[in-house]
């Protein structure tokens, strides 16, 4: 689920409409559906010992594809003229950790 709702989160952020409460609130709407669907998916797993080679494989790629995605899209994004964004050195040190985490599981 996670998978499906990393595009949808980047599509809500880069479309983001100020103005509509709705519009302005979907992509913290989207973000928190999928924390709740990793932690249900987590507790699903360990409680009727239902762990797979599968999930195992897709439950921390899905985190790291929508930890980046969100960092990239609001690392370039800006709102305003000032905008609140993320500022560069932070997508940095956050791609370089996930660099690391990824050399060192392979």
């Amino acid at each position: 689920m996670r998978l499906l709702l990393t595009p949808a989160f980047v599509v809500s952020v880069i479309y983001h409409v100020e103005g509509n409460v709705f519009l302005s609130n979907l992509p913290l709407i989207i973000f928190i559906i999928a924390i709740i669907t990793d932690a249900v998916d987590g507790f699903i797993a360990r409680k009727y010992n239902q762990i797979t080679s599968l999930g195992v494989l897709l439950d921390p790629l899905a985190d790291k594809f929508l930890l980046i995605a969100s960092f990239i899209t609001l690392s370039f994004l800006t709102y305003g003229p000032a905008g609140p964004r993320i500022p560069p050195w932070v997508l940095i040190i956050v791609l370089t950790r996930d660099l690391f985490i990824l050399t060192g599981a392979a």
